[in-house]
């Protein structure tokens, strides 16, 4: 029976005296030197014959450690992957799925995570395959990779037999030019992607600041701290906001006097000044009391600036709540049970 011997590039049991191996195609180093050959030349001199050289192919980096290791072996459980081989592959993958996941990000982050969950979906199969041939590599049964079932210990426990060197011998690469322009292509889109995301940040940030400040504007002219009025006349009032941690009121002042609260013939407690809107010859507030458990009770006041003189009729001690529509200068009545009793429009 022929000797065998083991390939020292893919594991593969060969003749021993073989050069090249059947199933890598990887050339052999052969120890042994074949004695030279002396043939005569035409001059009848005698030179030595020497065979040719067989160079050792040199495999592109993505096409070794990539398309060799997911693609062209997808479905490979039965052989062999070197240590190196392995780690690279895992690498590649990395950088794929990162850049996935970056293209989707310039869509939306629902874009992103579906590209990597298919990345991830893909390459599912050939991932456990690599390691299976892995672990063969190092001479241990395939089924070793369920330990990885075993929470936290069970992971490290294979990330460390991963780590083990075997016995497959890693193949010559080379950068080609294939590869160059995978790594310029995944470089591009990986800036691209963060500039993308980048104004897109900043983007919602200026959206988010607009939307405050424009909130902040509206606050601010419907409950300024301090505001002055002068009617036709030339009478001059001030409404000023009393804030404490639970609401905010305000009061009135003019040459006819302060106004802090309010009392109605129909009701004993005192109206607050809750909210308030204003035109060129009158002064619109909405008051209201807490009623001591009695719920509380709006009323819509209509103050003359010329004359200081009061309107109380807009409500009465079934009105639960007024909503001042400053924009239309309409006053929205509603009852206890929230049912609109009234519309007045006071502008």
């Amino acid at each position: 029976m022929d000797k065998m011997k083991k390939c020292p590039y893919c594991g593969e049991e060969i003749l021993a005296v073989a050069k090249k191996c059947k199933y890598c195609g990887e050339w052999l180093d052969n120890d042994t030197q074949e004695p030279e050959a002396i043939i005569p030349n035409h001059n009848g001199t005698k030179e030595k014959y020497e065979e040719p050289s067989h160079a050792k192919p040199y495999h592109g980096f993505f096409q070794y450690y990539f398309v060799d290791v997911f693609i062209s072996h997808y479905f490979d459980f039965k052989g062999k992957i070197s240590r190196k081989q392995y780690w690279f592959g895992v690498l590649t993958y990395s950088i794929f799925l990162i850049l996935a996941s970056c293209v989707g990000m310039m869509i939306n982050e629902t874009a992103s995570l579906v590209a990597q969950s298919l990345v991830s979906l893909i390459f599912l199969i050939p991932g456990l395959a690599i390691c299976v041939r892995r672990l063969r590599d190092i001479g241990k049964n395939p089924w070793w990779i369920l330990i990885s079932l075993v929470p936290i210990i069970g992971a490290l426990w294979l990330l460390f037999l991963m780590c083990k060197k075997g016995e497959t011998k890693c193949k010559p690469v080379k950068h080609g030019k294939a590869d160059l322009i995978i790594w310029a292509i995944a470089a591009i889109l990986f800036v691209v992607s963060l500039v993308s995301i980048s104004n897109d940040d900043a983007s919602s940030s200026k959206n988010i600041q607009a939307e405050n400040t424009e909130l902040t504007n509206e606050s601010s002219s419907e409950s300024s701290d301090v505001i002055n009025l002068t009617s036709p006349d030339g009478v001059n009032w001030t409404i000023t906001a009393i804030k404490n941690e639970y609401n905010t009121s305000y009061k009135v002042n003019s040459k006819f006097g302060e106004i802090v609260t309010l009392t109605t013939e129909d009701y004993p407690y005192d109206f607050d000044i809750r909210d308030f809107d204003y035109n060129e010859s009158k002064l619109f507030l909405k008051i209201g009391t807490d009623g001591y458990g009695n719920g509380m009770q709006c009323r819509l006041v209509v103050v003359d600036l010329s004359t200081g003189n009061f309107d109380i009729t807009y409500g009465n001690q079934d009105t639960h709540i007024v909503k001042l529509d400053k924009k239309y200068g309409i006053a929205t009545l509603y009852d206890y049970d929230n049912n609109k009793v009234a519309e007045i429009p006071y502008k």
